[in-house]
């Protein structure tokens, strides 16, 4: 239906810019299991000419691949915008509530379609409530528990490997994979790096893949025991935060290690990738 498509759009676009791993067209949004009557502003293919509200809930994010993806959001909405297809509203949130109170203001603005990737619990209830007033929503990255909502999203595979073939086949063959782990109901670190992509992507491809101890607990003490498990599953490199001042770092301060602890880390993994028949680069 068009209404469906265009919704669908200005998530899928944004996947597509900010991963560089849509190639091929079609829509990427899958309905999520609805046991309720079908709304009309899904199932009823819109008139000519007409113009969508569309809003979109973004987390606040400054950097990363969750601000790339709502700072290519923004752009493809302009896009959508200036050919007259829609209006759009594109609000900013720091927390479950916030967000909540935003999507409130989109119904109360007359939102026809609402995109959201929150980053938090909590969000289930009033995104069911929209739904149930006949306002489609579109799900992208972390799954929302809702009947009837669009969701927009990949395999963390297939979104890794197409991206790395979009790129080469631009005539870029300067490619590596990284894993820097996945949301799990594991609370103890930020995310469960998950080690056996590394044998994973070993088997299926011919790309060097590293990884992201730092990044994937999210905790200094965490990253001497992952980058040994790193080096032991087979991975080609690791990427260690390193920082003079941790406790004044204007991000990511937790995860990074002081000057003498890289200094104790790199030691360490300089032996355990000898004992693995390994050679470092200098």
């Amino acid at each position: 239906m068009k209404f469906k498509k265009l919704a669908a759009l200005t998530l899928a676009g944004a996947m597509s810019l900010s991963l560089a791993a849509c190639g091929g067209g079609g829509d990427t949004a899958s309905p999520a299991p609805n046991t309720g009557a079908p709304s009309a502003a899904t199932d009823t293919p819109a008139p000519e000419g007409e113009v969508y509200k569309i809003g979109v809930l973004a987390p606040e994010v400054t950097h990363g691949w969750s601000a790339g993806v709502a700072y290519y959001a923004e752009k493809r909405c302009d896009e959508l915008e200036a050919e007259g297809k829609i209006e759009k509203k594109i609000l900013i949130s720091g927390d479950a509530a916030e967000m909540t109170t935003q999507l409130d203001e989109l119904k109360t603005w007359g939102a026809d379609a609402i995109v959201a990737f929150p980053q938090w619990e909590g969000m289930e209830v009033p995104i069911q409530q929209a739904i149930d007033e006949g306002i489609t929503v579109v799900n992208f990255d972390i799954a929302i528990e809702a009947d009837g909502v669009y969701r927009v999203s990949g395999d963390n595979e297939g979104m890794g490997k197409d991206a790395a073939e979009y790129i080469m086949s631009e005539g870029n063959y300067n490619v590596v994979l990284c894993e820097r782990g996945i949301r799990t109901f594991e609370t103890a670190t930020r995310n469960t790096l998950d080690v056996s992509a590394v044998p994973v992507v070993k088997e299926r491809s011919s790309l060097p893949i590293i990884i992201d101890p730092s990044h994937a607990a999210g905790r200094r003490d965490m990253v001497q025991p992952l980058s040994r498990a790193a080096i032991a599953a087979g991975a080609d490199g690791l990427i260690i935060e390193a920082h003079n001042d941790p406790a004044h770092a204007l991000c990511d301060g937790a995860q990074s290690l002081d000057l003498n602890q890289f200094d104790t880390v790199m030691k360490d993994i300089k032996r355990r990738a000898e004992f693995e028949g390994r050679v470092m680069m200098p």
